[in-house]
């Protein structure tokens, strides 16, 4: 089914940092679910590049809500400044309150994962569907010491600084194999000193997942490739474990790199439908 029978609608959304793009891709009208989805991207990303999410859900008959966090894509703020965390866990209700409907369903890639299990934490939804897609658990896996402690000395004097995030291209995806999806100019490879700082002040750790809760009834799907070099599949394992098994679903990738829906030659079709079946459509 083509993208194009689902009409999307753009509007800005004002903040204290800044305008943030917001897109709304009203839903199947065939289907009654009458639910929302949030769609969240990661860090050096925009929401622009996640349209298998974006169409499945559609498909499914959410409305969908995609949004550029500050620094990112169409939103204003320099390249890799997403503020804070609890900035971010602020706009993810923001942008919920534009909802047509109760929300239904998220969507998180990488370090959209990390801030939405940080929002999971503190909210109290009754919902569907969580998709993980290559979830960032340990922001300082694969970065070296001293890079990690002389950002953290020099974030309260330079927040707003950025500096090259270490994560390449081969990281994401076979070197030269990456389709077009989205546009490629909005990408970068940087962060602020005081977003990485909050990410890692915020990491999902041991002690977290001990404590934390799934929200009842919601089925979890993660996808994961197994050669990703930025959220590994080590630790996306320890998440999987904590999901109730009734309620836990997993497509992991054997040759699957961070980003594995942006390969060439990558059938997007075919892992969509593992993704667990959902409860009749609420009316």
């Amino acid at each position: 089914m083509a993208m194009e029978k689902f009409p999307e609608t753009t509007e800005i959304l004002a903040t204290e940092n800044g305008d943030v793009f917001v897109s709304r891709t009203s839903p199947n009208e065939t289907i009654t679910r009458r639910k929302s989805a949030l769609l969240m991207h990661g860090l050096g990303d925009h929401s622009g590049r996640h349209e298998h999410a974006r169409l499945w859900l559609t498909e499914q008959g959410y409305e969908v809500l995609r949004f550029d966090w500050p620094g990112s894509g169409l939103s204003q703020g320099a390249r890799g400044d997403l503020i804070s965390i609890p900035f971010c866990l602020e706009l993810i209700d923001t942008i919920r309150q534009l909802a047509s409907y109760p929300l239904g369903c998220l969507y998180a890639h990488s370090t959209g994962g990390l801030i939405l299990l940080r929002w999971l934490q503190s909210s109290h939804h009754e919902l569907e569907l969580i998709w993980l897609s290559s979830p960032l658990l340990d922001p300082s896996f694969n970065q070296p010491w001293g890079k990690i402690t002389a950002g953290k000395l020099l974030a309260p004097k330079l927040p707003n600084l950025c500096i090259p995030t270490g994560v390449k291209a081969s990281d994401c995806f076979t070197t030269g194999k990456e389709n077009t999806v989205g546009d490629a100019s909005l990408c970068h490879k940087q962060v602020s000193l005081r977003f990485a700082k909050s990410l890692l002040d915020n990491a999902i750790s041991d002690d977290f997942l001990s404590n934390f809760h799934w929200p009842l009834n919601t089925k979890v799907f993660l996808s994961q490739g197994l050669r990703d070099k930025v959220c590994p599949s080590s630790l996306t394992s320890k998440l999987y474990l904590t999901i109730p098994k009734h309620l836990r679903y997993a497509l992991w990738l054997a040759d699957g790199y961070h980003e594995p829906f942006h390969e060439v030659g990558t059938s997007v079709r075919p892992p969509i439908r593992c993704l667990p079946p959902l409860t009749d459509p609420m009316t």
